[in-house]
This record gives structure tokens, sequence and C-alpha cells, in this order.
């Protein structure tokens, strides 16, 4: 008596195609699973990324807010001490050669221009203002460079009165005052916007 598989194996076959159906199926609903899965994931990375992204975005508008509130009134007192120091150049310095010694470098460290604190303060946060932050850092350093020039002259007309007038370079003093001008005009047009901007407005949510 010969023992083994059946003869008729259509069953045998049906089951095993079934089971190979059954296994196929749990292996494309496991596939599906991790791709959703893992789309979830960088759904979620991605919306932490913005979401750090939109937050920096808003501190540094934010931030760029207060820094133009803060140096905006300076501004303003650059402009004045500038024209005050053209009207004494203009008007005052042709009356010098009568004066004595100590009223005339007086009179030269009167025309020395109001040198903004807080831009010196925040030099390396001016980047944050865009166009208008490299146009103050310029005119920080025009300033700084006419003090100089006004501070030299007053030493050595200190040491020497006549050095004044060989040496008091009208034109360089008021080449620098307009440069100024030109430059402080230009920077209260750039910073305006950030100036005016509401704190509430700058926290305002990015939209994708």
């Amino acid at each position: 008596m010969q023992i083994g598989l059946p003869t008729d194996l259509s069953w045998y076959k049906l089951l095993t195609d079934w089971g190979s159906l059954i296994g196929g199926v749990f292996a494309l609903i496991a596939g599906a699973a991790a791709y959703f899965a893992g789309k979830a994931q960088a759904k979620a990375t991605w919306q932490a990324a913005y979401d750090q992204l939109a937050a920096n975005d808003r501190k540094d508008r934010l931030q760029a807010h207060c820094i133009a509130v803060g140096i905006y009134p300076e501004l303003l007192a650059v402009k004045v001490s500038s024209e005050r120091a053209s009207k004494l150049i203009r008007e005052e310095f042709q009356k010098v050669r009568m004066a004595l010694t100590t009223q005339t470098v007086a009179l030269i460290r009167d025309v020395r221009i109001f040198e903004p604190p807080l831009v010196s303060q925040s030099i390396d946060q001016l980047y944050i203002l865009g166009e208008s932050g490299a146009t103050i850092l310029q005119l920080l350093s025009v300033i700084l460079q006419y003090n100089h020039m006004v501070e030299t002259l007053a030493k050595r007309t200190q040491d020497d009165v006549n050095a004044f007038w060989a040496s008091y370079g009208l034109n360089d003093l008021s080449g620098h005052l307009d440069l100024i001008t030109k430059l402080l005009e230009t920077a209260e047009r750039e910073i305006a916007p950030i100036h005016d901007t509401l704190p509430s407005e700058q926290l305002g949510v990015m939209t994708p």
C-alpha cells in the first residue's frame, strides 16, 4: 500500500494559493502602514522645522523693530548736531582770527557731532536691519572720522593758534558734514518701515 499525497492535489494547491494571497495582503498592509507612518513622520519633522523658522523670523523682526525704535531718536539727535556744526563752521569760523587761543580751541571742539551710543553698542546687531543697518554703520564710521578730524585740529591749534589757519580744512569738514546729511536721509528713509511696524504685527504668524 502506497502512502503519500492524494492523487488529487487541488485542495492542497487551493490552500497554498490562499496562504500566499493572505500573506501578500498582510505584506501589502504592512508596507502601506510603514509608508503612511513614514509620511506622517516626515510631515511632522517638516512642520517642526517650519515652526522653528517661523519663530526665529518673528523673533528677528521683533528685535529689528526694537532696535529701530531705540536708534531713531539718536538719528534725530545726529541731525540736529550736524546742522548746528554746519552753521558754526559757516558763520563762526571766519571770526576765529580775532579770538584767543582758548576760545578758538573751544569753538573747534564745539563742532563735534553727537556720537549715537546705542548705535555703537548695537554694531553686531545692525545686520538685522538689512540695508538700513549697513547705512547706519557707514554713518557712524563717517561721524567718527569727522570727530577725529575736529579733535586733531583742536590739539594742533592748542599748541599753535596759527595751525588753525594752516590746516583747519574747512572743505574737508564741510564735505564730511554733507556726507553725514545724505547718509542720515537715507537711513531715516530705510529704517522708517521697520520703526513704524507695530509690535503686534511683528508677532504675526507666518504663512507657508
